[in-house]
């Protein structure tokens, strides 16, 4: 059997997961001279859509790290949407510099438990939504060369394999799910801004609505662009996204965890890459 598609399937509410996988996909396709096919389900419009990938594609599936964990309102997406057919993938998380926990093990487990098999894997630092001072500017084209590299190793793996035949896959040895990782404020009690939402400066704001257009959880108003009409889960995308600069959060702990963050996860971390039977 040979590899007949390739797609990039991924939630990337501020752009970095989507650079990940692009470059991932650009890479293989030069070898793998195969088509590629983007699934972006960051809006909510994609996740209303089943996906059903073939036996003979391969899936670069890629996501944010949300508290160590896959993001746990995109979580029913990937168990109720994503169907593999005994379909070769790549688990590709991104990170802000704190740390990845569970979060490869979880959508590798998950993966599997939906007709995946993963051969490889990556937890790559990306600048953090909340912050630019962690992980800034990431990835950057050393990060990039980096996964490059990784995925020079996995072609040897795809070449040299009848992939019509059992292939070793990336297997995890988590039996129980952590819960998420709790925020902490700079003084290290519990950081609770469950309840935060972004506010907007009206004498900044020019109405464009890119703010609406980019939220994830379809939580902001288009009729009213300062108005949070469903839940906001902190992604960061509508401040990132507003040219006129008009978003933002004032929250008290919010605001103090970001400081805790700055102060205590500024070391550069190091991207982790698996192959099967390595992880």
């Amino acid at each position: 059997m040979k590899l007949k598609a390739l797609y990039g399937v991924y939630y990337s509410a501020c752009g970095n997961t989507r650079k990940v996988i692009e470059t991932a996909a650009e890479t293989l396709q030069q070898y793998l001279h195969l088509p590629i096919t983007y699934i972006d389900f960051t809006l909510p419009a994609m996740r209303k859509e089943t996906y059903v990938f073939p036996k003979d594609a391969l899936v670069l599936f890629g996501s944010s790290v949300y508290a160590g964990r896959l993001p746990n309102k995109m979580l029913p997406f990937l168990q109720n949407h994503l169907q593999g057919d005994n379909t070769l993938a790549l688990a590709i998380l991104t990170y802000g510099n704190r740390s990845y926990d569970q979060a490869v093990d979880e959508a590798i487990q998950e993966l599997h438990l939906h007709g995946f098999r993963v051969i490889g894997a990556a937890a790559m630092s990306c600048q953090h939504a909340f912050t630019e001072k962690l992980a800034t500017f990431r990835p950057n084209e050393e990060d990039k060369e980096a996964l490059r590299q990784f995925l020079m190793q996995l072609m040897h793996t795809l070449l040299e394999n009848d992939l019509s035949k059992d292939m070793a896959v990336l297997t995890t040895k988590m039996t129980t799910k952590q819960s998420y990782y709790k925020p902490l404020k700079e003084d290290g009690t519990p950081a609770h801004f469950l309840k935060a939402t972004p506010k907007t400066r009206l004498d900044f704001c020019t109405k464009c609505g890119i703010c609406a257009t980019h939220c994830p959880m379809g939580a902001i108003s288009f009729e009213n662009f300062y108005e949070i009409i469903g839940t906001c889960i902190k992604c960061q995308a509508c401040v990132q996204s507003c040219l006129a600069k008009a978003k933002y959060f004032d929250d008290a702990d919010f605001l103090s965890h970001v400081a805790m963050l700055e102060k205590n996860y500024q070391k550069p971390k190091e991207n982790t890459f698996w192959l099967a039977n390595t992880l």
